[in-house]
């Protein structure tokens, strides 16, 4: 008897392979490996914020140490005062009862820089007929002897020049200022001055080392005067050059 063979087609060739397949697998009890399952991600733990630090209390602002009171009082000692001179006069070396002023450029004479000064002239705020607080040497003048100023001037000026004065608070006005002028023991000039003037005076001092100016009261007849009233004599803006 004879069998016609089929033809097979390709689909079912393929079905009977992987059912043979499968068949051999069970028979074999041997497990079927599978693909490993995706691990599932770990999530990072989450972070716990961290609190910033509360600030500090800020420590007060430190204050620049103060100057030692010790410090200012030894820079004070170890610096010599200042020479304090009254009415603003500028501090000055003076003659006193040794030298020639000096120091003398650009500024009035003082008590300071006659020689050795009588006690009767002071130095003071004088008013001169229309002069008013003007800083002046002067003298209450009640006899025929007068007072006697000195500069000791060691022959190195050649002119002095000031404005003299009766002072507007003399107990007579009726008497005369007499202003003599002496070089080295010599008379050289002499003026008279009434109340209420005032005049200038220059004298040439070339070659001259002591200088006396004195002050005397005189009548209107030209005598030396004796009674019991006074004036007072004012020199002022005394300059030597």
């Amino acid at each position: 008897m004879k069998y016609s063979t089929q033809p097979v087609n390709r689909r079912t060739a393929l079905t009977l392979s992987s059912f043979a397949a499968l068949t051999l697998t069970a028979c074999s009890g041997r497990p079927t490996t599978s693909e490993p399952a995706p691990q599932p991600t770990t999530a990072p733990p989450s972070q716990t914020p961290t609190s910033s630090p509360s600030p500090s209390p800020l420590a007060p602002p430190t204050q620049p140490p103060t100057p030692s009171s010790t410090a200012s009082t030894t820079a004070a000692d170890s610096s010599t005062p200042p020479t304090r001179v009254d009415n603003g006069a500028t501090p000055t070396s003076q003659a006193g009862e040794a030298g020639a002023p000096t120091n003398t450029q650009g500024r009035y004479l003082t008590r300071a820089d006659l020689f050795n000064p009588s006690d009767s002239l002071k130095e003071d705020l004088y008013n001169v007929a229309t002069t008013s607080k003007k800083k002046g040497i002067g003298a209450r003048l009640r006899d025929s002897d007068g007072i006697e100023a000195e500069l000791r001037l060691e022959n190195r000026f050649h002119k002095l020049t000031f404005n003299s004065g009766q002072d507007n608070n003399s107990t007579s006005s009726d008497l005369t200022l007499r202003v003599e002028i002496y070089k080295d023991g010599k008379s050289d000039q002499f003026v008279d001055i009434l109340f209420n003037e005032i005049k200038p005076i220059e004298v040439d001092v070339t070659n001259v080392n002591a200088l006396k100016i004195d002050l005397a009261p005189f009548n209107q007849n030209g005598n030396k005067y004796n009674g019991h009233a006074s004036l007072t004599g004012v020199m002022f803006d005394m300059r030597l050059e």
